[in-house]
Order: C-alpha cells, then sequence, then structure tokens
C-alpha cells in the first residue's frame, strides 16, 4: 500500500464555483479526449467528512480551461443508477439535494493523476470523539446504466478507512455497485470485501493530527 510521506492541516475552501454537469452520452459517447470517472461521495455520505472533496479539489488545483475541470454526470432516468446506498443530500456547503447514487464524476484522463492522487491523500479527525480517518482507493466495474449493449464502466472509488469503520463500494454482477460501511478490523488490516482489490491507502492507525507537518 502506498503512504504519503507527510500531512498537512489545510483551510476549509468557502465559495468555490459548483463543478460543471454533463449528460452522460456527452461524456462517454462524444467527448473527443479520454476521461477517467470516479466518486468521492462516501466520504460525506457514509465517512463523515465535512467538505466536498471534488470542489477542494477543483478551487485548489485550477485547470487552465475549463475542459480540464472535473466535471460531474447524472443520470435522469428513474430507473438508472451507478451504485445503490449513496442517497440523496447535499453535498457538505451546498443546499440543493443530489442523488448520489445517479452521479458520477469524470476529469481529462491528463489530469488523472493530479486529481487523484488528492483525493486519495484525504486525512480527517474529530478530536472531540477520538475519531480519524483517510480516505483510499481502488477501481470497480460497473455496467454502464445508458447502454443497451451491456457496456461496463472502469471507475475509480474513493472511500473512508477510519479506525472506527470503513466506508467502501462493492461490485455486484450486472448490479449497481451497492455502499457498504463494515467494522474496522482490530488488526488494521482490510476486510476480506476488499481484497485483492489492489487498494491504495494512506491509514497508518494514528491520528492525523499527530502526524501533520509543523
Amino acid at each position: 500500500m502506498n503512504r504519503p510521506d507527510s500531512f498537512r492541516e489545510v483551510e476549509h475552501i468557502t465559495g468555490a464555483d459548483p463543478v460543471p454537469l454533463l449528460s452522460c452520452s456527452d461524456v462517454l459517447r462524444q467527448r473527443d479526449r479520454p476521461v477517467s470517472l470516479f466518486t468521492a461521495a462516501l466520504l460525506f455520505t457514509h465517512g463523515g467528512f465535512d467538505r466536498d472533496p471534488v470542489i477542494e479539489f477543483d478551487a485548489r488545483y485550477p485547470a487552465e480551461s475549463a475542459d480540464f475541470r472535473p466535471f460531474g454526470i447524472d443520470l435522469r432516468r428513474d430507473h438508472e443508477f451507478f451504485f445503490r446506498g449513496l442517497g440523496i443530500q447535499p453535498p457538505p456547503g451546498r443546499q440543493t439535494p443530489v442523488n448520489w447514487d445517479k452521479r458520477l464524476y469524470a476529469i481529462d484522463s491528463s489530469r488523472e493523476e493530479e486529481c487523484f492522487g488528492f483525493l486519495g491523500g484525504i486525512s480527517f479527525s474529530h478530536p472531540k470523539t477520538g475519531f480519524f480517518g483517510n480516505s483510499f482507493s481502488y477501481n470497480i466495474i460497473i455496467p454502464d446504466p445508458t447502454s443497451a449493449a451491456g457496456n461496463i464502466l472502469s471507475v475509480r472509488v474513493f472511500g473512508v478507512y477510519s479506525n472506527v469503520f470503513i466506508a467502501m463500494l462493492l461490485e455486484q454482477f450486472n448490479k449497481p455497485a451497492i455502499a457498504r460501511r463494515v467494522t474496522t478490523p482490530a488488526n488494521g488490516s482490510l476486510p476480506d470485501l476488499l481484497l485483492g482489490s489492489n487498494v491504495i491507502t494512506g491509514y497508518t492507525g494514528e491520528d492525523p493530527l499527530n502526524m501533520r507537518d509543523q
């Protein structure tokens, strides 16, 4: 597992622009440049993170043009879902509810390393409760719900590995991936459900507040 060398505390971004939305067909079938698909919704729907990590990335690492910003893909038909169990709620700091089971994010593949490196390196802590966690990432395959030909999508998932629980999305055969939250094993190992998933995480079992740069 890859681990970051150090941690540092960052200020909360306020007043940032929301990321733009495009249709699923525009992104997956008509865009000239390749894109990388991902979801980081678990961080706040199941993980207790108080910010929208995609907006944080977009604000902290400005793109050279609009085409290189991350953008959302929303499904419109009632029966179409990318995921199950993420639920409907506004992103942190926003008012408009989003159905996260119908939302994917994408970014130009030339910025995949930059974006995924940021999202996979998030650490947060709640000192009053003793809770702390880190993001982690891995790839899953899900059916393309807009495809009549049975096409599939490769999606990078960003979950939460904490001292209390692990929040993740699990593949289901020919169905949307399902959100799960399980108790963190006492030995700090990955749960059996994630074995073989090539997980990348910065979780060390130590509160990140004690690891940040001075």
